[in-house]
């Protein structure tokens, strides 16, 4: 975090086999979009991701990234974002496997694109669709009063 501006140098970081593909979540759903209504300058948070490889004991870093939530995250067959679903929950978000040319669902090109995705998921989702209504739009608002950036969003 910039010391000078909590609001910027966010960083998290994650690591997996790389033999395995990315098992961590990005981040829990309903906090994360929650998070986003007052803090909608964590959309812009940079994602640390080392990839390793064991063998005969011995740890080797085979990649590294540095990454926008969006460039992780992808739509899935069933919803416009990737979650992990258990017995109709959703619970986290999950990774693309971005760095696959194989793979079957690209990353979100921006932080538009990600954010029409949750938005939709939130409004096909039974426990969030109550309270999607204007959603998108606050956290849109928030995002310009604490970046001055104004999004985009169809």
């Amino acid at each position: 975090m910039d010391k000078d501006n909590p609001k910027k140098g966010l960083l998290e970081i994650k690591s997996f086999d790389f033999n395995r593909g990315p098992g961590f979540d990005l981040a829990n759903f309903d906090s994360y979009c929650n998070s986003l209504l007052e803090s909608a300058f964590r959309i812009d948070s940079d994602y640390l991701i080392l990839a390793y490889q064991m063998n005969e004991g011995i740890i080797s870093i085979k990649n590294v990234w540095l990454k926008k939530i969006w460039e992780l995250s992808c739509p899935s067959g069933t919803y416009p974002v990737k979650v992990q679903e258990k017995k109709g929950v959703i619970y986290n978000l999950r990774p693309s496997i971005w760095y696959s040319d194989r793979a079957k669902f690209k990353p979100f090109s921006s932080k538009e694109e990600f954010l029409s995705a949750l938005n939709e998921t939130r409004y096909r989702y039974p426990q969030t669709h109550h309270t999607n209504a204007h959603w998108l739009k606050n956290v849109v608002k928030k995002y310009h009063e604490q970046t001055g950036v104004l999004l985009d969003i169809k």
